[in-house]
């Protein structure tokens, strides 16, 4: 049985061009994904010459290159993958795992990583091109996998979310729509003390934490701030407004689905093989979350203009109007802001929120 299994290892010294894949079978190439992932493709490399570790590793690196590119040939495998399951995982997945066979110290495919070291390119930029890879598909958990084993790290955007938000809403709690300029200094020390408490927590370089953190939609959703800022016919009927906090926040709830639904489809676009619409709607959560915390954040700095004099005389209004606004009139605005920013992304530029700065 060992020696049958051992006949029908496709030596990587054959992988000689992506032409080459491209001629294989569907059942080849399926062979082959199990084979790489397995160390197959490298094994007993280590008693062979220099000349044959170098086609070895020559030969997984084309591997590696057809599986997660976006090339005709390539789609239709993945197609075929996905719809019958038989690799176990999906493209993602299985480019992660890939690579951690290659980047860990003790990988199945360690040698591959020797062999890159002696190139020309810093191993930074093998990492920089995986983890912009993953963003592109809109996986910011998976792109955090690039950098760190920890199961707790991929998902730090989660509860950083949920401290932004919560540090915003006990702003406006302790405030009331007055702002106080020493407290609106202090909590944007918190702010600044979360977020480097929270880089430092994660082990990751600053510049890689700040990009999983998908900064595109936070600027794009300050945009949407300046706009409210002269847009006094959308802002007025909201400080007038006599809806109770759950007809607004029903309303700002809607509007988060529909950016959720938008972020969807445009997944469903942009990634191949196309997704199940559960993996899709995961990816689409873990990104509204950043956008979430964002618009919160937004909310939170805009706050000593939205409530100043000079901003209310524009409305043709004044403090005794308007103040406290209710936690509801408070969420539309950040909704509407962050909608704005979405639809501004879609207008200005063809690329996807989550696209490195």
């Amino acid at each position: 049985m060992n020696e049958r299994k051992k006949q029908n290892v496709i030596p990587a010294t054959l992988i000689t061009s992506l032409e080459y894949i491209n001629q294989l079978s569907k059942e080849a190439k399926l062979q082959l994904a199990q084979q790489a992932l397995g160390g197959e493709l490298l094994s007993n490399i280590e008693i062979q010459d220099d000349q044959v570790k170098k086609r070895c590793c020559e030969g997984f690196l084309y591997w590696l290159k057809w599986v997660q590119s976006d090339e005709k040939a390539t789609k239709i495998w993945w197609e075929w993958i996905t719809t019958t399951n038989k690799l176990g995982k999906d493209k993602d997945d299985y480019i992660l795992e890939l690579w951690n066979s290659v980047d860990s110290e003790n990988g199945k495919n360690k040698f591959v990583r020797e062999y890159l070291l002696t190139r020309e390119f810093p191993w930074s930029y093998y990492k920089r091109h995986f983890f912009n890879w993953f963003l592109e598909r809109f996986h910011v958990v998976n792109a955090r996998k690039i950098f760190t084993n920890s199961k707790f790290v991929p998902y730090l955007h989660i509860p950083l979310s949920v401290l932004s938000i919560f540090l915003t809403v006990i702003f406006f709690i302790i405030e009331k729509g007055n702002i106080n300029v020493c407290h609106w200094l202090v909590f944007c020390l918190i702010f600044i003390l979360l977020f480097l408490t929270s880089g430092m927590l994660s082990g990751i370089s600053p510049y890689y934490f700040f990009q999983s953190l998908i900064p595109r939609i936070g600027i794009t959703t300050g945009v949407g701030y300046l706009y409210l800022f002269s847009a006094a016919g959308l802002v007025r009927p909201i400080y007038s407004s006599k809806f109770n906090n759950i007809e607004y926040t029903i309303l700002g709830l809607v509007i988060i689905i529909a950016i959720m639904l938008y972020i969807i489809g445009l997944m469903c676009r942009r990634v191949h093989p196309n997704m199940k619409f559960v993996t899709a709607l995961e990816r689409s959560i873990h990104l509204i979350t950043s956008a979430l915390m964002f618009s919160a954040i937004g909310l939170f700095l805009c706050a000593p203009i939205f409530f100043s004099s000079s901003f209310l005389s524009t409305l043709n209004m004044t403090k005794s109007d308007c103040i406290p606004l209710r936690f509801g009139q408070l969420f539309i605005l950040s909704t509407i802001a962050l909608a704005i920013g979405v639809i501004l992304q879609l207008v200005w530029e063809d690329k996807p929120v989550t696209e490195p700065l």
